[in-house]
């Protein structure tokens, strides 16, 4: 037994030692195959930091800041899969870039049959001074926890006036990062994704409804740092829709402000609370047969609102299922200036280069259907951002990236909206890689963190 053991061990340490010398092997091309690297440590170093370190290769490594553990979010693992029902419309990879610097200005593309949406916006921006201006961000988690419209948010704010975070759903998978509010709620709420659910024929732009239990809660307080905007809240509305007669209960700092009576109704519902500057507001619901909660506004009474609708893992087409009359009931008491759209990044696949006119199509119906609900709103489609992959040892963008770009431009076209690219705009500082160099984006080179997010949003603002 004793001699069995040792030869076992033996044999283990000679195939390891093997594995580890393959490992230093440099990808090979066989045939005009190129195969991967045979690395088995590849989860914790690469090849190439191998060779390194043997001295076998060089390799020049820029500095890197750590990244907050609040700053990062998980790849989606609910991403829907697609394939092209078109094999014989082949696209290459856009391989061409143009060079491009931190100073340089990305604009929008306008694809509008009038051509005017800029004018559109600034127009709407000039009366931020009389009225609530308000711009959605549909998309998935690369905007969620309000990594990029936080900074969006503040820019405009700054320069045209305006308070609150705007949207705020009941529950979110990111409520505990979150620095632009404090979000607390009770654990018995149903969430309902259009993700998962998109049957369902009871969606706005959030992409989620919320069902109560007797003694449901909510609570939100105003960010204790920060900007000035967001330290306190002026207009809080409570959006929702009452089949029974439900009763909410609503807390002003921790103190009871108003209960409310709800008649019931199959239009939607809209309580608006004037907070005169509380900190904290609290929502307990009782009697909740027939009640579903959209979520909450924070807005100023006149200056830029700023909504953020990340649903995680949705590649967009599912936002066909939003509900328009519903939407044309919200869009009469919070009405848009703009939607931006921003989807993509969980359809892009390696192996998949070309094959994405399907998914095209589909978001041209999508923004179709966006036109139908919200008439008259300018739409402007965000690009996929840059996502990079190990290739040879190196971090490099995707080819898949290329093929979405070119993909979302062309639904952009087709739909006759406007088209801004994230990747060229990332692509100023040296793409997803220059963004992690600096510590702007998580180490998955894909999702960036809010100092990233702040780069992207000076680039947007910029271009609005």
């Amino acid at each position: 037994m004793k001699n069995y053991i040792r030869y076992s061990a033996l044999i283990t340490a000679i195939v390891v030692t093997i594995l580890s010398l393959v490992s230093l092997i440099e990808p090979a091309t066989v045939m005009g195959v190129e195969l991967k690297e045979a690395n088995i440590y590849s989860s914790v170093v690469s090849g190439s930091d191998i060779r390194v370190a043997l001295g076998l290769e060089t390799k020049i490594d820029k500095k890197t800041e750590e990244i907050d553990s609040s700053e990062v979010y998980e790849t989606s693992t609910e991403t829907d899969k697609l394939t092209s029902t078109d094999k014989t419309a082949k696209r290459e990879a856009q391989t061409y870039r143009k060079q491009l610097n931190p100073n340089d200005l990305v604009a929008i593309e306008d694809f509008s049959e009038q051509g005017d949406i800029l004018k559109r916006v600034a127009n709407s921006f000039a009366q931020a001074s009389q009225r609530n201006v308000r711009i959605a961000f549909m998309g998935d988690s690369f905007i969620e926890g309000d990594i990029l419209t936080m900074n969006v948010r503040q820019k405009l704010q700054t320069k045209y006036g305006g308070s609150g975070v705007g949207f705020m759903p009941i529950t979110s998978p990111t409520a505990k990062f979150r620095i632009t509010i404090q979000h607390n709620y009770s654990t018995d709420w149903r969430t309902r994704s259009i993700v998962k659910e998109h049957k369902s024929n009871n969606y706005l732009l959030s992409g989620f409804v919320f069902e109560p239990k007797d003694g449901s809660w909510v609570e939100y307080k105003a960010a204790q740092s920060g900007a000035k905007s967001l330290q306190e809240f002026q207009k809080v509305t409570l959006v929702l829709k009452n089949q029974q007669n439900s009763t909410i209960e609503v807390q002003l700092n921790n103190e009871l402000h108003k209960n409310y009576n709800l008649v019931p109704s199959d239009e939607l519902q809209f309580i608006e609370i004037e907070t005169q500057g509380a900190k904290q507001i609290k929502f307990t619901f009782n009697e909740v047969d027939g009640l579903v909660v959209y979520g909450v506004l924070f807005d100023g009474h006149k200056g830029i609102s700023v909504d953020n609708y990340a649903v995680r893992g949705n590649i967009g087409i599912t936002m066909y299922a939003i509900n328009e009359s519903l939407s044309k009931q919200y869009n009469e008491v919070a009405p848009y200036d703009l939607i931006v759209m921003e989807y993509g990044l969980n359809m892009i696949d390696e192996q998949n280069t070309e094959g994405y006119d399907f998914y095209g199509t589909q978001i041209k119906r999508v923004v179709e259907h966006i036109k139908s609900c919200y008439e008259n709103t300018p739409i402007v489609i965000m690009g996929v951002s840059d996502r990079a992959g190990l290739d040879k040892g190196d971090y490099k963008t995707l080819n898949a990236v290329y093929a979405m770009d070119k993909t979302l431009r062309d639904a952009a076209k087709k739909g006759k909206v406007g088209y801004w690219s994230t990747f060229d705009a990332m692509s100023c500082y040296g793409g997803i890689v220059g963004f992690v160099e600096r510590g702007w984006a998580a180490k998955d080179y894909t999702h960036i963190n809010s100092r990233g997010g702040e780069k992207l949003a000076a680039k947007l603002v910029e271009a609005l």
